[in-house]
């Protein structure tokens, strides 16, 4: 590379990445090999050696062939791809930074689009599972201790691998509250509880280690009294799981790494009920998109088990019968939309009863409202859950498809094993004329990580080219459904219309 190029290459790694963006080793290496793929495929391309590459052949041209060199002659799926691209993206606006005239390069290469790929199974272990590794685990070894509390702290924290390699005895705290703090990605800490049992076999081997005379304070390490290192975690949990795991439904063995026990611990939260927010602080997501995969797993396996222990109707003309919201596709797949998005969504049937001990476990303890349009069925779900009250149902008007305000005034509801229910009158009309056009894109939480990213400072996110919205539509990172409602309301805000 000539002078200027590499000097702009070193500054970008060694002051960008390391010194003001504090990313972490493993992160500044993936830069660092995404850039020497780029530059090696440059150099071929122009038919000199890398060394004299100049800043005048990084174009946007050139960044496109070598994108379909990964996929076409290296074999690199969609996601290596994508990360290549977002390396590069991050590189050429470091560069348009520094060299005016790399601005037009740049703009080329920040509209080349992510490709949408599907993720494959989430693979997480079952409890049973989990339980039977903790039992199988021995203890007679002279490393015992030590894999004991790596595999517990592991599956109670939700770990990155990095982070419990980078795990120093200063970072936890072992009292009558036991924590541990935790430094992850984007130099950023969090917090994260821990068992009575983590903490006491944390305790345990930094005592061991205290014992060994140890010359440093990282928690957990190897035979050679070095820290342990991500391949050596690796062989720990690839060592004890292989015998306890059971098999893939093909009867394929299932190799199970440290991220395997991390999304373990988010469906296991998940289970347990506890909210998907509080889950993307414990395990230190950035994005709540990443978490609300476990969400999606969660709901999958509810719709599941649901099916599963559907009843025999009692009417044998009836016996063929299934519940038509349990056959709806499109209904299911609106409420999974949702539930990827953080909200809490709960499967409920008043004619039937399924759900309702759930509900009343939500209700339970809890002054709480039912609000919604007239006719929707808050007065049928009443009666369900207090057989007695024997509040009158209407029927939907024929005329316009509406409730027929049944219930005219609220109500208030109490519940034998504690909490209050307040039913309201229904809604025939929603207005939202008195937010702004920006406190609507606020309602939309999965708008937020993305307002401010595009083209135009003015965007409407209507049509308009270089939308980070309209693009991350077509990526299927935002639901059409979720794009159209927003166009449907913010269409209400333009003509003063005041309802939707």
């Amino acid at each position: 590379m000539t002078d200027q190029l590499g000097r702009l290459v070193f500054a970008f790694v060694e002051d960008h990445l390391k010194c003001q963006r504090g990313l972490r080793p493993a992160s500044i290496r993936s830069y660092k090999e995404s850039l020497r793929l780029f530059l090696q495929f440059a150099a071929k391309d122009k038919h000199c050696r890398i060394t004299r590459l100049e800043l005048a052949d990084l174009t946007g041209e050139r960044v496109r062939h070598f994108l379909q060199h990964l996929e076409q002659e290296r074999g690199n799926g969609v996601r290596t791809r994508n990360q290549r691209l977002a390396a590069l993206h991050t590189f050429f606006e470091y560069l348009a930074g520094r060299e005016p005239c790399v601005l037009g390069e740049a703009q080329q290469i920040a509209s080349i689009p992510v490709k949408r790929w599907q993720p494959g199974e989430t693979l997480y272990l079952e409890r049973d599972e989990i339980n039977a590794l903790f039992a199988a685990l021995p203890t007679d070894h002279p490393q015992a201790l030590r894999d004991q509390a790596l595999l517990r702290f592991l599956y109670n924290t939700g770990a990155r691998v990095q982070e419990v390699a980078d795990l120093r005895a200063t970072h936890l705290e072992l009292g009558s509250e036991p924590r541990v703090r935790l430094h992850g990605k984007g130099d950023k800490w969090r917090t994260c509880p821990l068992w009575t049992r983590t903490a006491g076999l944390m305790q345990d081997l930094l005592e061991q280690n205290r014992q060994r005379r140890h010359s440093n304070d990282a928690v957990f390490l190897a035979r050679n009294s070095a820290p342990l290192t991500r391949f050596g975690i690796y062989k720990i949990v690839r060592r004890h799981t292989v015998k306890v795991v059971k098999k893939s439904a093909d009867g394929t063995v299932r190799h199970i790494s440290p991220h395997v026990l991390r999304h373990t611990t988010a469906v296991h939260l998940l289970e347990a009920g506890v909210e998907v927010n509080v889950i993307r602080a414990w395990l230190g997501h950035v994005s709540l998109e990443t978490t609300n995969r476990y969400a999606e797993i969660t709901l999958r396996m509810k719709v599941d088990a649901l099916r599963t222990c559907e009843p025999i109707w009692d009417s044998p003309a009836e016996s063929h019968r299934k519940p038509v919201w349990r056959s709806n596709s499109e209904l299911l797949q609106w409420l999974e939309d949702y539930a990827r998005l953080g909200y809490r969504t709960l499967l409920l049937s008043a004619g039937e009863g399924d759900g309702l001990d759930q509900l009343r476990g939500e209700l339970r303890d809890h002054t709480s409202v039912f609000v919604g349009q007239s006719g929707v069925g808050k007065s049928s779900l009443i009666n369900a859950l207090l057989p007695g009250q024997d509040l009158r149902v209407g029927a939907l008007s024929e005329s316009t498809g509406k409730g027929t305000h049944t219930t005219t005034t609220a109500r208030l509801f109490h519940f034998p094993d504690g909490g209050d229910l307040i039913d309201s009158p229904g809604i025939r009309e929603f207005g939202l004329t008195h937010i702004s056009h920006d406190e609507l894109l606020e309602g939309f939480i999965e708008f937020r990580p993305l307002l401010g990213l595009c083209r135009f400072r003015d965007c409407q996110h209507l049509h308009e080219p270089g939308c980070a919205l309209l693009q991350a539509v077509e990526r299927g990172d935002i639901s059409a459904v979720r794009m159209a409602s927003y166009r449907h309301i913010l269409s209400t805000l333009d003509d003063g219309s005041d309802s939707y």
